[in-house]
């Protein structure tokens, strides 16, 4: 999986400013709620509260619906993160799932926590986004969908 404006090459810490300058252009070309959580860089940065950098992934769940006759009317997946405060997950939230690419096992120390050491939101189409993960030790996801949410959830 790679990143479209994301540079990782040579770096022990992306370049972001690219990706921030695309992504600001972007915005007006996705939903409010996912432009907002793409432009905000708190999300992105090294430390502070509300950044996914270092976040543990907790989890994936795919859903489908089916209408008559068995035809598949929306694809659903949710991904969860443990912020790296620990003191809250993330709940992302994706819908009209077109594809999604996941390598959900490292490639070693399966037994250690999930770092996320890299995210990027872009835009594919009309109505078409992606969402990418590079987590560490090989493992990412790579998302294209139509509708967004996020959620923070405060760990008891």
């Amino acid at each position: 999986m790679r990143f479209t404006y994301i540079q990782e090459e040579g770096k022990p810490s992306p370049r972001m400013d690219e990706y921030f300058t695309y992504v600001d252009d972007a915005a007006t070309n996705m939903p409010a709620d996912l432009a907002a959580f793409a432009q905000d860089r708190a999300r992105y940065a090294l430390g502070g509260g509300r950044t996914l950098r270092d976040a543990w992934l907790l989890g994936t769940a795919i859903g489908k619906s089916y209408g008559d006759k068995a035809s598949l009317v929306d694809t659903t997946l949710e991904i969860r993160l443990l912020q790296a405060s620990h003191k809250s997950e993330l709940v992302l939230r994706y819908g009209g799932v077109t594809r999604a690419l996941m390598r959900l096992h490292p490639d070693y120390q399966p037994d250690s926590a999930i770092d996320l050491m890299a995210h990027e939101v872009t835009v594919c189409g009309k109505q078409s986004y992606r969402h990418a993960f590079r987590f560490d030790r090989g493992v990412y996801i790579d998302v294209r969908f139509r509708d967004f949410a996020v959620e923070d959830v405060a760990r008891a």
